[in-house]
């Protein structure tokens, strides 16, 4: 043996034997499991021994979905987050430019907005961003990235204040003085995007390797990434840098990558290059077609099938004509490129069971495992759609935490129980992965795992949980985020569970989860991260 992990509390994740003692991994795979004396007699003079000390022994953490260079990039933007009011967002701003000391003409970006607890109970508009600033153009992400806020200089810049025109699949907020808000909403936010930085493939590598140290030291030892929406290069660059970065040693956790494109012509050329699922190895693979199809509850942008209740004249918003969807879908269904479509609201997710419904009986495929991402209102005739036609969810245990001060006000008191109901995909063995959307959410799946088993906000509240009855086990919320997100990537042979003959990708936690009070969990954290049988991470 290489390695022998002994004295743990391991859950292997494997129906039949759930609980051992010990695993010995042998060139990178994990070789056995079994009890301390079973697995401890094979030790040799070079095996390296890690006592876990009664604490767990996991499965590595694996992402269904995020964003991991978008979250790099985050890293250099001004932080939005946990603020009470458009005051203290200006405040921030103002202390922000003064900090940077920025050149003329430099752009000042930022992201983690959310007016849902603001005083003045509105999203932030131009005229608050110029009373700032008009020497700088702005441009503010709100935190769930399907709406943005620029000042006056910057929409200037984008060339769409004078004459703003129209959008499909987006909106151009406007005002009453016919001017616009400085508001866009979903494929809006593309008119107007601060300079791009390097986009080498050199460019590319330093930004991952920062989101990949920050995910490694949080037990992630996969994840599934749309990283398209943020790199405005060419694809083939930013695939570049990941595969380089794999040959050298250099990419500390294994990386799936979810193509974003809407372009037909642009998708059949990657195709034709061979960018196509399965293309590559088991540090970087690409992964599933990503489809937008509507935006955020949020940003109310979530396509619904019946307005929203807060805004009675709002159905959300329908991203791509239906003709696009099934174009999109069928050139990857039938190159067999497996398909996730980001779908939020009621309205999203039927039209895209129904374009999924299409292709394969146009083209059909013995498992073809498409995937709606978020999945977040999901009323029971779509759940039983789902179950039938084998769609599996991306699910984001965080979302509850988030959405919980303003989703009953957004879809009714009725409608709102119709949300985020993890377990009723269960009763339905509809295949649940786990995600956070990051930097949408928390990165770390401690926290998705302590949010679905309380389905509490951050703070705890409210204590019996909102919609208790769709809480998880401590179990199935483990099950999300290693054999639930394996198996949505056609992966669950290699990864998801401590087997012999997997890849030998583990954690170890800071206690025995299954000893402590739920409420613990998310005070958690990993002191141990092992890709491939090596050590990437300690506390």
């Amino acid at each position: 043996m290489d390695t022998i992990i002994f004295g743990g509390k391991v859950l292997t994740m494997e129906p039949g034997k759930v609980r051992a003692e010990a695993v010995g991994i042998k060139d990178g795979m994990v070789a056995v499991v079994g009890s301390d004396k079973e697995v401890l007699a094979l030790q040799r003079k070079h095996t390296q021994l890690i006592n876990a000390a009664g604490k767990s022994v996991l499965p590595g953490f694996h992402d269904s979905h995020l964003h991991l260079y978008g979250y790099a990039l985050n890293k250099g933007r001004m932080v939005l987050e946990g603020l009470t009011g458009i005051d203290a967002l200006q405040d921030r701003l103002i202390k922000h430019i003064k900090r940077i000391s920025p050149p003329v003409g430099a752009w000042i970006t930022g992201r983690g907005w959310d007016q849902t607890g603001y005083l003045e109970g509105r999203m932030p508009n131009r005229h608050d961003l110029d009373r700032v600033t008009t020497d700088f153009p702005i441009l503010l992400l709100r935190k769930c990235g399907h709406v943005s806020v620029l000042n006056t200089r910057a929409l200037q810049q984008a060339g769409i204040f004078d004459n703003p025109p129209e959008v499909l699949g987006g909106m151009i907020e406007m005002g009453e003085d016919g001017k616009p808000t400085g508001i866009l909403k979903e494929s809006a936010m593309d008119l107007a995007r601060p300079p791009a930085g390097d986009l080498s493939a050199a460019g590319a590598k330093r930004l991952i390797a920062i989101a990949a140290n920050d995910f490694v030291q949080a037990g992630l030892t996969s994840v599934q990434t749309d990283d398209l929406g943020a790199f405005s290069g060419e694809p083939q660059e930013l695939f570049r840098a990941y595969r380089e970065m794999a040959a050298e040693g250099q990419l500390p956790l294994r990386v799936n990558e979810q193509i974003l494109i809407t372009s037909p012509d642009k998708l059949k050329t990657l195709i034709a290059m061979g960018y196509t699922s399965g293309f590559g190895d088991d540090r970087f693979r690409i992964g599933s077609l990503k489809i937008l199809a509507d935006g955020s509850f949020g940003g109310r942008s979530a396509w619904l099938r019946a307005p929203y209740t807060d805004d009675p004249d709002n159905l959300g918003i329908a991203l791509h004509t239906r003709e696009l969807l099934n174009e999109l879908v069928c050139i990857a269904h039938q190159a067999g490129m497996q398909v996730a479509a980001h779908a939020i609201g009621d309205g999203a997710i039927d039209a895209m069971l129904e374009v999924f419904r299409e292709a394969q009986a146009k083209c059909p495929a013995a498992a073809p495992r498409f995937r709606i991402i978020h999945a977040s209102l999901s009323a029971p005739d779509l759940l039983d759609r789902m179950q039938a036609q084998g769609v599996a969810a991306d699910i984001q245990p965080g979302f509850v935490s988030s959405d919980l001060p303003f989703i009953q006000n957004r879809l009714g008191k009725q409608r709102a129980k119709l949300a985020y109901c993890f377990r009723d995909f269960l009763i339905r063995q509809i295949p649940l992965a786990g995600s956070s959307d990051c930097p949408v959410e928390d990165y770390r799946p401690l926290m998705g795992v302590y949010h679905a088993v309380t389905r509490c906000g951050h703070e705890g509240q409210p204590q019996e949980g909102w919609l208790s009855d769709q809480k998880l086990s401590l179990n199935e919320a483990i099950h999300l985020y290693t054999m639930g997100s394996a198996y949505n990537a056609f992966e669950e042979d290699i990864k998801g569970s401590i087997r012999p003959g997997k890849l030998a990708d583990l954690v170890i936690l800071s206690d025995d989860i299954e000893r402590i009070h739920s409420d613990g969990i998310k005070e958690m954290t990993v002191e141990r991260t092992i890709v491939g049988g090596k050590t990437i991470y300690t506390s």
